[in-house]
């Protein structure tokens, strides 16, 4: 019974060594995954008003377009684009128009000719070209001409495309 007893009790102290390195791997593994994961650098209460006067709204009043759906003629193909409009800000003009946080207020009254000088200047191009990084920089460049031409001053500063699909 005695050698029972000591062959259970080495077992026991095999378990209990076995369950020890367990948790001391476990450990330094949750460990090493914090570490690893905890976000870089010091973030001290000094550096945060330094961001925030980095980044202040660089830009200027948005207005969202509705996404339209236009075709493109050949193949049958079509697009389906969303944009937001970024309009240039006339710094010695602080009052709030009646359009909105900086939008002219003829922007909204006239958003129907709006709509139309992007469906044009949209279906004059086509698929392939649209598909391309300078396809969509042209486009970029061609819709703040085209609707400033229209408005006959400079109010757009720049089109954004936030979705953009075609098909």
């Amino acid at each position: 019974m005695s050698e029972v007893q000591a062959g259970e009790a080495k077992s026991s102290k095999k378990t209990i060594i076995f369950l020890v390195i367990g948790m001391l791997i476990g450990a330094g593994g949750g460990i090493g995954a914090f570490i690893a994961l905890a976000p870089q650098g010091s973030s001290t209460s000094e550096d945060a008003p330094e961001e925030e006067e980095k980044y202040v709204n660089p830009l200027g009043p948005m207005f969202t377009l509705e996404p339209l759906i236009i075709n493109l003629g050949a193949k049958s193909s079509f697009v389906k684009i969303g944009m937001d409009f970024e309009f240039n800000v006339d710094e010695g003009k602080e009052e709030e128009e009646e359009g909105g946080e900086g939008v002219p207020p003829d922007f909204e009254k006239r958003i129907g000719q709006v709509k139309d000088i992007c469906i044009r200047t949209i279906s004059a191009m086509s698929a392939e070209e649209l598909l391309t990084i300078e396809g969509k920089d042209k486009l970029r460049q061609k819709l703040p001409e085209n609707i400033n031409h229209a408005f006959d001053e400079e109010i757009i500063k720049a089109v954004h495309i936030t979705s953009f699909i075609v098909q």
